[in-house]
């Protein structure tokens, strides 16, 4: 279910429809430990960078892993934008069997050009397969 989603643009430039976001998790979970993620969203903010580093954090829920871009960089796609916030964060709920994705992206136009600044909020989240760990 899609919770959130703005752009500073125009609302006429912004689509109203639905959003879908897949999420595959490869967990152990008799070691609680994360193999891999892969996910998708339909249809995609075309800032979101495939290929952006990623650091995982356990919590005491599950895994987190989050996506990155370092702030004041060029984006990797659009050489006139620097990033002022970029993180893609993906996470799961041990108890709950629940995902979540969030993103923040917020660039500047390197021109300061008017309206050329995108910023891009999406929360996402929704039910996975079933999980063993319970309370």
């Amino acid at each position: 279910m899609l919770e959130r989603a703005k752009t500073s643009f125009a609302e006429s430039d912004w689509s109203r429809d639905k959003v879908y976001v897949v999420q595959y998790w490869d967990v152990d979970s008799s070691e609680e430990a994360l193999q891999s993620l892969k996910y998708s969203i339909e249809p995609s903010p075309i800032w979101i960078y495939p290929d952006a580093p990623s650091k995982v954090e356990m919590t005491d829920e599950g895994p987190v892993v989050v996506h990155f871009l370092n702030p004041k960089s060029k984006h990797p796609l659009f050489e006139d934008l620097l990033i002022d916030i970029y993180q893609v964060s993906n996470s799961l709920n041990w108890f709950t069997g629940k995902g979540k994705l969030k993103v923040d992206i917020w660039m500047k136009n390197e021109k300061g050009q008017k309206g050329g600044n995108p910023k891009v909020t999406i929360i996402a989240q929704g039910k996975c397969e079933g999980q063993k760990k319970k309370f």
